[in-house]
């Protein structure tokens, strides 16, 4: 047996271990983390198989499976839609043949511009593209460029994030600070004035066309990751009129052979406790990902929490328009989203000292 036939047949005792121990039905189901879109129609239609009858599937559930456009076929997405999938992302990056190459990416342009097509003709009508802007050397035109090429292929959401590099590593010809706003915000325009709607830091979509899934994350929902390095997350009930312990998370093992290789309960490398201090600083770290901001009650609701002594700590954010506070709602602005990392990270230390 190939070694990832042995992994897949784990993923599919994972699948029905869980099924039978999780009583949640599933209102969104993600395949990706890597690249389905290589797995045959066997594969695809044993795993469609194996969810139908070990989980409870809510009827409107939101199914997505991610593709790299190098493998996506047409043949490929007709298999996506015919087990179920109702939504594809497609992680396009750029169409420009020189930054593919620097991010090292094994599509070529013309991949890109067939992989929509493909999803198309398939009958798949809830596309997400992911873009990435930020590229060392790149302009802002080179940037205007490819999201207008992407918003020929008309799809019904978009992730644009920058380029991301570590601190250690070496940054030669990254696009400056002023260069990097002024992307952030001719793409926020155009993306606006085509119709999609900024509701998460990197995430534009049509109206109705939001991620649930991802949404799920951001709202402190519950999750159950399948395969090597997925982490699952439960809610845990009150007791006694108390949460001194409000929910568990766990990881697999991140090494596929480690992984497939244990027994079923031996394949989780980890777990921790969330306190309702830990809940409050993801609660906040997550809702303020969110254009809609995170709601302040979310936070009241679980932990002691003093909203005076909240507001003093992160009143200088406030007064130089990083934040904005309408009533429960705290929200990043335009000025904050473009540094909101350190922005988030202000506002988690006002919760753990508040």
């Amino acid at each position: 047996m190939p070694p990832f036939e042995g992994y897949l047949n784990t993923v599919l005792e994972e699948i029905a271990f869980y099924g039978k121990s999780v009583s949640r039905p599933l209102k969104s189901i993600y395949i990706g983390g890597g690249t389905p879109s290589i797995l045959n129609q066997l594969w695809i239609d044993k795993i469609f198989e194996c969810l139908n009858k070990h989980w409870a599937i809510d009827k409107n559930a939101e199914i997505s499976i991610e593709a790299n456009p190098e493998s996506l076929t047409l043949e490929q997405a007709m298999f996506f839609k015919s087990a179920g999938a109702g939504r594809l992302s497609i992680g396009i990056q750029t169409y420009n043949s020189f930054y593919l190459k620097t991010l090292g990416r094994a599509a070529t342009q013309n991949d890109n511009i067939k992989a929509i097509d493909n999803a198309r003709k398939a009958g798949i009508d809830n596309i997400n593209a992911d873009l990435m802007f930020g590229l060392p050397a790149q302009t802002t035109a080179e940037w205007m460029k490819d999201l207008n090429t992407l918003l020929s292929f008309n799809p019904e959401h978009i992730s644009a994030y920058m380029l991301t590099v570590p601190e250690n590593t070496f940054r030669r010809n990254l696009p400056p600070e002023e260069t990097l706003l002024e992307m952030l915000n001719a793409g926020m325009s155009i993306l606006e004035d085509n119709g999609f709607r900024h509701y998460e830091i990197s995430n534009f979509s049509k109206p109705g066309r939001e991620c649930r899934h991802n949404l799920n994350y951001w709202n402190w929902g519950e999750y159950i990751g399948i395969g090597a390095g997925a982490h699952s997350f439960l809610q845990l009930p009150p007791r006694n009129g108390k949460s001194v312990k409000v929910g568990i998370r766990w990881w697999n093992w991140t090494d596929p052979f480690q992984f497939s290789g244990a027994r079923s309960g031996a394949r989780i490398q980890g777990y921790e406790y969330i306190s309702p201090r830990m809940a409050a600083n993801e609660l906040a770290m997550l809702g303020l990902r969110k254009i809609d901001g995170m709601a302040l009650s979310s936070i009241k609701n679980i932990t002691p929490f003093d909203e005076k002594v909240f507001f003093k700590n992160i009143q200088s954010l406030i007064d130089k328009k990083f934040l904005i506070c309408q009533g429960d709602r705290l929200k990043l602005t335009k000025k904050g989203i473009f540094v909101s990392n350190s922005i988030i990270a202000e506002v988690v230390r006002a919760t753990e000292t508040s």
